[in-house]
């Protein structure tokens, strides 16, 4: 194991006696550059942490060689004296310890030496200039009223100073505008140039390894490495990620010919979406798998089962003898006329449903509510339940102007919409226009 700086054999981690990774293996070379990758939640920042010695993280099976020495034992601070650095994603703020005295006191406890103040400053500076810091941050207390991209270079800036052997970047680019992630990855050049030492970088983004040469990409997924290769693979995940089905527009679907294969089109996308927000478990974490035969997602671990989930609507008309009430949306983008409409809340029959809406949306009471038909509506997960009802009362408007920017009583002969398709709410107007209601 001598010949490579970092060697992690058959890593198993628990947090709070939760199993976060299983049977981690890792190699990294001298003077390599390494990417961990993979979606939030799977363990990326778990074998940092452990890697570094944090004692939250507890390893059950396995070994940590580094330099030739096995440090799966060794505490924190040993393994910091013999080169391991780690950047965190979150940085704590540390008042009353100014920025250079932290650092100062880093590098002399790392090298063991006292370092001359004027020494010390001078090296200082330089490193601030590469990460283009104003000089003043290094007397201000430790990421105390720092931007979070301010943070990260005060990481980096650390970095510089220190020159670790094996530097762990945790999500180092998370909230980094463009301008910020050139000047970080610029640090993180300097720092490959002035001591040659090798990178371990944490992410589940790529935008902070454009300006890097990366030897060994990773992939890990559910506290495991799936797959490892070589840079190529990082443009390789690029494109798979930019191969996914998107939708610019769904409206389209309103319109397309012929009519069952739009429907088939957005009732698909609406799976496709469900299934993107479904991929983890959300009892014990553990990826979900697809059901050979059913519409359903399951997990192996805790035998979880998750089924499409469909919110039930109603679409209202309120009637008054020869008037029906129609409305228009406050704040959406569709301006035409329409019905009231709501969704059922828990607890809630359909016909409580109708009779709530009306009242909070134009403070009216209704009776002899009868359900019509209803409509699967895939551009907002629901499945519209249409009903008409009678006007209990009087007929004065008390309109919610949060939900609705206007509510008019319409005669039928006076209705200003025309026939539509596949819009239950058009439907419903245009038949009590033409008297069938």
């Amino acid at each position: 194991m001598g010949k490579n700086l970092l060697t992690v054999k058959d890593l198993t981690v628990n947090v709070e006696e939760k199993e976060i990774l299983h049977g981690v293996n890792l190699t990294i070379g001298k003077g390599e550059t390494h990417v961990l990758l993979g979606p939030n939640g799977t363990g990326k920042s778990t074998l940092g942490n452990t890697l570094l010695g944090n004692p939250k993280y507890n390893v059950t099976r396995g070994e940590i060689w580094f330099q030739g020495k096995n440090i799966t034992e060794e505490p924190v601070n040993e393994r910091a004296k013999m080169g391991l650095f780690l950047s965190f994603q979150n940085p704590l703020e540390v008042p009353g310890v100014t920025l250079s005295s932290f650092i100062r006191s880093a590098v002399e406890l790392k090298t063991g030496k006292r370092m001359r103040l004027f020494e010390f400053r001078k090296e200082l500076e330089k490193a601030m200039e590469v990460l283009q810091m104003d000089p003043s941050y290094a007397d201000r207390d430790l990421n105390v009223g720092f931007s979070g991209g301010e943070k990260k270079k005060a990481e980096i800036l650390q970095l510089l100073m220190l020159e670790p052997s094996l530097t762990i970047l945790d999500e180092t680019d998370s909230g980094l505008d463009v301008d910020a992630v050139r000047t970080v990855s610029a640090g993180i050049e300097a720092y490959r140039r002035k001591c040659g030492g090798s990178l371990l970088i944490i992410t589940h983004s790529t935008k902070i390894l454009e300006s890097l040469m990366v030897d060994q990409t990773h992939i890990m997924v559910e506290g495991e490495i799936v797959k490892t290769g070589d840079a190529s693979l990082v443009e390789e995940i690029n494109r798979e990620r930019q191969s996914h089905f998107t939708m610019e527009n769904t409206e389209i679907f309103r319109y397309a010919e012929p009519q069952y294969l739009a429907f088939a089109g957005i009732t698909g996308y609406q799976l496709h979406n469900w299934y993107q927000s479904r991929r983890f478990c959300g009892k014990c974490g553990r990826r979900m798998k697809k059901d050979s035969k059913e519409r359903m997602l399951y997990c192996e671990s805790c035998h979880n089962m998750e089924f499409p989930k469909i919110c039930p609507a109603v679409i209202i008309g309120v009637t008054d003898g020869d008037k029906i009430l129609m409305s228009k949306y406050a704040g959406r983008t569709y301006k035409k006329y329409a019905l009231l409409a709501g969704f059922t809340e828990i607890g809630e029959t359909l016909e409580e449903t109708v009779q709530r809406e009306v009242m909070e949306e134009v403070g009216l009471k209704v009776k002899n509510i009868r359900y019509y038909k209803s409509q699967p509506w895939s551009f907002t997960d629901t499945l519209l339940m249409g009903f008409y009802c009678d006007l209990d009362g009087e007929a004065a408007i008390t309109l919610d102007r949060e939900e609705l920017a206007m509510a008019e009583w319409f005669q039928r002969d006076e209705i200003p919409v025309e026939p539509e398709r596949d819009s239950i709410t058009n439907e419903m107007i245009i038949r009590f226009k033409n008297g069938e209601v």
